[in-house]
């Protein structure tokens, strides 16, 4: 029987948040019984909990989702597990690892340290990392177990740029704390909102599909 792990941040108030990305509030407009219907407004940052990165995140002159194919959103993926990883996820780490994907997952210590407040020393992805990846030019999106794939306040968006300059789809804000090195089929389908910078939406495994 096929078995659905569930790889999103729960969106609530109060959640962890990047510092400086806006802080999520659900706020009740109408409610029954005293109104004929329930509505709610909720505000939340583009980046808030598990989202894609596009390429406006990093360049003006990019666009959004609008034109990026759902191809590299659903299908088959590997979750490659890089918890010896004390830092940063380098080449040299990923050397190590058979690529034999589109949509690869990188599991973390992130994920076994959980999500109850930021930790600004989370583990990422290196500059050379990630040309490592874009090298390979089999990848078409990577995803990472915390709010971003480069290193806190770098200073710099060169991960992010060799990435998105090179069409790999950069998803953030995964937990996958229930996942296992192993290949699941993958489904992360985006809210359908144009010309946005990042967008938040649920991402799932499901295993033994």
């Amino acid at each position: 029987m096929s078995k659905i792990i569930d790889i999103s941040l729960q969106i609530k108030e109060g959640m962890i948040i990047y510092p400086g990305n806006t802080r999520p509030s659900i706020k009740p407009l109408k409610r029954v019984p005293k109104d004929s219907s329930s509505l709610t407004e909720i505000l939340l940052g583009s980046h808030t909990g598990t989202h894609v990165d596009t390429g406006l995140h990093v360049d003006e002159k990019s666009s959004g989702l609008e034109r990026v194919s759902l191809d590299g959103f659903v299908g088959i993926c590997q979750v490659l597990d890089l918890a010896c990883c004390a830092k940063d996820i380098t080449a040299k780490d990923l050397e190590k690892k058979v690529f034999s994907r589109h949509i690869v997952l990188f599991k973390t210590r992130n994920s076994l340290d959980g999500y109850d407040d930021f930790n600004p020393a989370f583990i990422h992805l290196s500059e050379d990392g990630a040309r490592y990846i874009a090298g390979l030019c089999l990848v078409k999106t990577i995803g990472i177990d915390y709010l971003s794939v480069q290193k806190f306040r770098k200073g710099d968006q060169k991960t992010h740029k060799l990435l998105l300059g090179n069409n790999i789809n950069v998803i953030e804000g995964l937990n996958l704390s229930e996942a296992m090195e192993k290949e699941y089929f993958f489904a992360f389908l985006p809210l359908k909102i144009n010309n946005l910078n990042g967008v938040p939406d649920r991402a799932i495994l499901i295993d033994n599909y």
